[in-house]
């Protein structure tokens, strides 16, 4: 069983640190192509003193659909190494995770359908199966605990 449970740990931290470090990437070539646009927007409001108000309504949103998916992810992989030692916190990742992979999946502009897509998939999937593996394992030893309190009696302490 600590074998069991060090490999959830393991899948986890190594999950978390795949998926910050492939967001962190992905984001930082997408801000550059993401800054200009808004710098132009920002200079149209400043420059010829139309209000910020006036100048959003101009601005195309969808540029700020991926890197806001990517920053998700890296909070998603911040959640996950904080998760290693709390089991409980695995019922909000593993949600997270999914929602991530089937955004992923369905995200064509994002994704090439190659197998770098899938590749990129395999942080999401070793977060989920190191969180559905501490998740049980807590539950295990949870049940376990009760059936030796009920077994020894209340009250007793059993060293």
């Amino acid at each position: 069983m600590e074998t069991l449970q060090n490999a959830g740990r393991r899948m986890l931290f190594w999950g978390a640190l795949l998926l910050i470090a492939w967001a962190g990437y992905e984001f930082s070539t997408r801000l550059d192509a993401m800054n200009r646009p808004l710098a132009m927007y920002y200079q149209m409001a400043v420059g010829e003193n139309i209000g910020l108000s006036a100048a959003l309504k101009y601005v195309d949103w969808e540029i700020l659909r991926i890197p806001g998916f990517l920053l998700g992810c890296m909070v998603l992989g911040f959640l996950a190494f904080l998760s290693r030692k709390k089991a409980l916190l695995a019922l909000l990742i593993i949600p997270l995770c999914v929602l991530a992979a089937l955004y992923t999946v369905g995200a064509k502009t994002l994704f090439s359908p190659d197998l770098w897509s899938l590749l990129k998939l395999l942080p999401l999937l070793l977060i989920t199966l190191g969180g559905s593996i501490n998740l049980a394992l807590f539950f295990i030893r949870r049940s376990r605990r009760r059936k030796v309190t009920r077994s020894t009696g209340e009250g007793v302490r059993r060293f």
